[in-house]
């Protein structure tokens, strides 16, 4: 369900009125979401999506990795279990 939701889409900050009208003018994809979508926020929102699923007992952690630039990322990792 996660990458239905968010392929093709915009992630955009439920406070950022003119770029929600904008997106609705061109009639574009958007998740909404409560957060601003720095790197780091992006990271956190797609582990608490994925903690969601639920996972196999033999899988310990989880890492997702967001890249801003070629050489510039944010990464964060829960433990399952």
């Amino acid at each position: 369900p996660l990458i239905e939701e968010l392929d093709h889409a915009v992630i955009v900050y439920k406070e950022d009125l003119d770029l929600i009208a904008a997106l609705e003018k061109l009639s574009s994809k958007k998740v909404v979401v409560d957060f601003h979508s720095t790197c780091e926020n992006i990271c956190n929102y797609f582990l608490s999506e994925i903690k969601k699923i639920g996972f196999p007992s033999n899988i310990n952690s989880v890492s997702v990795r967001v890249f801003e630039t070629l050489d510039s990322y944010a990464e964060e990792r829960i433990e399952l279990q």
